[in-house]
């Protein structure tokens, strides 16, 4: 291997903190609450029911995926300092 990847790994640990700061904040974020009144109709109700349902779910798997994107992105990381620290003991 000829170069480094000079990973600047404050700055990777920085990115990996916002990514789990963002995901934690998605997935504690106010989830559509009950709709205190009845609503009239069945379906109005059914259809706000199912908003709710896709919005908690979203939030859910948005913050998942930031999750799974932070331990990938520092998996990454850490591989690259690896690689750099084995290449410089060849050196």
């Amino acid at each position: 291997m000829s170069a480094r990847f000079a990973v600047d790994t404050a700055q990777a640990q920085q990115v990996t903190e916002r990514l789990l700061s963002t995901g934690a904040s998605i997935a504690s974020s106010p989830k559509p609450g009950a709709i205190p009144t009845p609503l009239g109709t069945g379906m109005v109700e059914e259809a706000l029911n199912e908003f709710r349902q896709a919005v908690t779910a979203t939030q859910q798997a948005l913050a998942s995926g930031i999750d799974k994107s932070a331990t990938n992105f520092a998996s990454l990381v850490r591989g690259a300092v690896s690689l750099d620290e084995e290449e410089a003991e060849r050196a």
